[in-house]
């Protein structure tokens, strides 16, 4: 698997991955494989293997690191800021132009950005602005079958099925009801999903999150592609990927001068 790309070749066994999201999307395919071949492995007639029943599996999720802290509302913001932190999916500066406008920016406290990329939300000190601004999102969520099973009950396997891939895949899961989140983090021995990094379970129905396809989709959006061709002044141009429905009017792109902000062109 190759990082950044820049393969040009036909070999199967090469992968591109232009993302570092892209390469975590892949090796979590080879997570997954594993699990598989642990659950088959031949064993002496006195051994159990603790994947028979398909039971425990860790998530990459780490308490005390990936979780943001001393958020008391706001919980599913926190949660699903947590997890895209994890996989350098989340922004230093973020704001809405459509409906509510919350917005945070990070760079007014250094450290902050630094924490954000080592994955270590745990000490971002703009914990409360950055849930406030993702939990506005909730209703986008709930309302994409793609990504939410709405009301889905623990006990089913449909649901386990998926809450297992993610966990085998090695991907926390957030579940929420009311006004409570939690990230499943790992699946006990007993079979029950523990949550928030600790051995607390948890039963019952919840509308889930499957992260999976969750940052499935997040890879498959535009990317933004910084380079100029021969010839041309930096950021004249701004090409992009564009995802399937869309087309170049359908993305703005602008240009910080020292007189503002000016529309750059966009090329596909």
């Amino acid at each position: 698997m190759l990082l950044g790309g820049g393969y040009e070749g036909s070999r199967e066994e090469i992968i591109n991955c232009e993302t570092e999201l892209n390469l975590r999307l892949n090796v979590s395919e080879l997570y997954g494989a594993f699990n598989n071949i642990s659950q088959v492995m031949s064993l002496s007639e006195n051994e159990t293997s603790v994947f028979s029943n398909g039971n425990i599996y860790n998530s990459d999720f780490r308490a005390g690191k990936h979780d943001f802290a001393n958020v008391t509302a706001n919980q599913f913001g926190a949660s699903i800021a947590s997890v895209l932190n994890i996989y350098g999916c989340l922004p230093a500066i973020a704001s809405k132009i459509k409906g509510n406008t919350k917005s945070y920016n990070l760079f007014t406290e250094p450290d902050d950005v630094y924490n954000l990329t080592q994955g270590n939300a745990h000490e971002v000190k703009q914990s409360n602005a950055i849930a406030e601004y993702y939990q506005e999102m909730l209703g986008q969520y709930t309302n994409d079958s793609n990504i939410t099973i709405k009301n889905a009950d623990l006990s089913k396997y449909d649901v386990q099925q998926v809450i297992d891939k993610n966990l085998q895949y090695r991907f926390p899961v957030v579940v929420y009801k009311d006004n409570t989140a939690s990230i499943i983090t790992s699946k006990n021995s007993q079979g029950s999903y523990c949550i928030n990094g600790t051995s607390s379970a948890i039963s019952g129905t919840y509308n889930i999150i499957d992260t999976y396809s969750y940052l499935l989709s997040i890879a498959n959006k535009t990317n933004i592609v910084n380079y100029v061709a021969e010839g041309e002044n930096l950021y004249d141009n701004i090409r992009f990927t564009k995802p399937y429905g869309y087309d170049k009017n359908d993305v703005e792109v602008y240009q910080k001068l020292d007189s503002g902000w000016s529309k750059t062109n966009v090329v596909e």
